[in-house]
């Protein structure tokens, strides 16, 4: 419905992965309208996917544990089992290696982004 237009040949979100679109080269219609024909007391719910370059959310947990040491803190979450360092950084690096975010462990060295 919307206007036409040529899809590039990569993918257009990373164009550095060289990734070949789907449709490369065809010519498409934009999806940024919608054409809903109505007759008398219709009602129609028009739906758009947005396309965009956030990128997916992600969650992670975990414990970080020293295997040459123990812990004997009774205290410890982790009492007589491996040391866990607290404030240990953690990065989180996107596919080519760039570092995207990095968050500290607690003084339990469990992390949890």
């Amino acid at each position: 419905m919307g206007q036409a237009r040529v899809v590039p040949d990569f993918i257009s979100l990373f164009p550095q992965s060289k990734e070949v679109s789907p449709f490369a080269g065809a010519t498409r219609n934009l999806c940024d309208r919608k054409e809903v024909v109505l007759t008398d007391q219709m009602a129609a719910t028009a739906k758009f996917y947005i396309y965009t370059s956030t990128h997916i959310a992600a969650k992670f947990t975990g414990v970080i544990t020293d295997d040459f040491t123990s812990e004997f803190d009774p205290f410890s979450p982790q009492f007589g089992e491996k040391f866990s360092p607290p404030n240990l950084p953690v990065s989180v690096r996107d596919w080519a290696g760039n570092e995207i975010s990095r968050v500290y462990a607690d003084q339990w060295a469990s992390t949890m982004v």
